[in-house]
């Protein structure tokens, strides 16, 4: 088998196999990183919606209509379905529902984690979604909370993305080691082939054949 060929065998298997390593046994680490920072981005806007909603409690020229709109703001802003519900597990708002939701059944699976992941509730939820959960306090007591819902599938598309991203700069890595091989060649291989045609030329009495090098390292 000729050298080149054995070079680009060699480059290919290097290629697919940091492809398919990347791709397979590491969608799930890329799966995980994306659901953590999905989790630290909605843990930050829920936990400045609560403060938000704390500031409002003891306001009383502020309506339950405005905390809605300003709700329905947040809602827009950061893509997800907001729930404030008070200390009785009783839906006050929804920002993408105008139903009476109580969450009594639901308290502890919802309201006693900060993070639920895969949660289904028949008529309020198309899909499974992650919920992310933040108490209100006021006075040193918990007065409400306030639940952000995001669907899984934005997981996945977080995972999709982060796996875009790794395999564009696998295929900057390919266009590399594309290089290093063809400098390989040039500076190993098509030297060699040029001795091995003067050698050849030689034996048949062609003393006349001319060998142009360039360096003498071919000759070491």
């Amino acid at each position: 088998m000729k050298l080149h060929i054995k070079l680009i065998i060699c480059y290919l298997a290097a290629v697919l196999a940091v492809f398919f390593c990347v791709n397979f046994a590491g969608n799930r680490i890329m799966e995980k990183r994306a659901a953590q920072d999905l989790k630290d981005k909605y843990y930050k806007d829920v936990q400045h919606i609560a403060q938000l909603y704390a500031d409002y409690y003891f306001d009383e020229d502020v309506s339950i209509s405005t905390v809605r709109r300003q709700m329905a703001v947040y809602d827009a802003l950061i893509d997800a379905r907001i729930w404030v519900v008070n200390s009785s597990h009783y839906v006050l708002i929804d920002t993408r529902s105008s139903g009476t939701v109580v969450v009594d059944q639901y308290s502890d699976r919802i309201l006693g984690h900060t993070f639920t992941e895969d949660l289904t509730i028949e008529g309020v939820f198309n899909e499974p979604v992650m919920c992310v959960c933040e108490p209100v306090i006021v006075a040193y007591s918990i007065k409400g909370y306030i639940c952000v819902f995001v669907p899984m599938s934005m997981l996945n598309e977080y995972s999709v993305r982060y796996m875009n991203i790794v395999n564009t700069a696998l295929l900057m890595i390919a266009g590399a080691l594309l290089l290093v091989f063809a400098i390989i060649y040039i500076i190993s291989v098509y030297p060699i082939k040029k001795i091995r045609k003067a050698a050849l030329a030689y034996s048949k009495g062609n003393y006349d054949y001319e060998l142009k090098v360039r360096g003498h390292d071919e000759f070491r």
